[in-house]
């Protein structure tokens, strides 16, 4: 049985963020919950949650507001992670989600 919540992400499937728009409107609030929190690390410590539920232990020391942030329930990113758990056998899919992102949290 298929979760409700869960994306379905063919192997075939390219990335388009217009076909995620509850992905795109958490991409959006992540970006104003962070916008004061300028780091290089901002995009690497988000997509390594949201991909995996691991952030290296350097970057917690080094931006421990924004860990505390992208782990806590209030940085509701419960369809980025299921998009994220949904695309792990579409390697170029992932890679699209991920350059999205980054795009969107460094842009200036």
């Amino acid at each position: 049985m298929i979760d409700p919540g869960q994306y379905i992400v063919s192997e075939t499937h390219t990335f388009g963020i217009e076909e995620f728009p509850e992905v795109q409107q958490e991409i959006l609030r992540i970006l104003e919950k962070t916008s004061r929190m300028p780091s290089p690390r901002k995009a690497d410590i988000i997509i390594s949650f949201l991909k995996d539920h691991m952030i290296k232990s350097e970057w917690v020391l080094a931006e421990p507001e924004l860990v505390a942030l992208i782990t806590s329930s209030q940085a509701g990113t419960k369809n980025l992670e299921r998009l994220f758990a949904s695309g792990r056998k579409n390697i170029p899919f992932l890679f699209g989600l991920e350059n999205y992102i980054r795009k969107i949290l460094l842009s200036p």
